[in-house]
C-alpha cells in the first residue's frame, strides 16, 4: 500500500519538478542572454549603478524564491491523500 502511494506521489511530482527546473534554467541562462541582447541597459543608470548590474543582483534571487515557493506548493498538493 505504501509503495503504491509513494509511486503515485513520485509520478505526480515528477513533471512539476521538471518544469521548476526548466524555469530555473531559463532564469539562470536567460538573464545573461537578455542582458547581452540589451546593451543599452549598461548606459541606463539608477543611483549611479548600471541597470544591467541591478538586474543581475535584483532579479535572480527573488525569482528563485518564487520558483521554489511555487514548486513547494505543488509538491505539497501532490502528497495530500486522495
Amino acid at each position: 500500500m505504501e509503495a503504491r502511494q509513494a509511486q503515485r506521489v513520485y509520478r505526480a511530482q515528477r513533471a512539476p519538478a521538471l518544469m521548476a527546473l526548466g524555469a530555473l534554467g531559463v532564469l539562470l541562462f536567460g538573464l545573461p542572454v537578455l542582458l547581452d541582447l540589451l546593451p543599452a541597459w549598461d548606459n541606463v543608470r539608477l543611483l549611479g549603478i548600471p541597470l544591467s548590474w541591478i538586474a543581475i543582483v535584483a532579479v535572480p534571487f527573488p525569482a528563485m524564491v518564487a520558483i521554489s515557493h511555487w514548486q513547494l506548493r505543488r509538491a505539497e498538493r501532490a502528497e495530500e491523500p486522495e
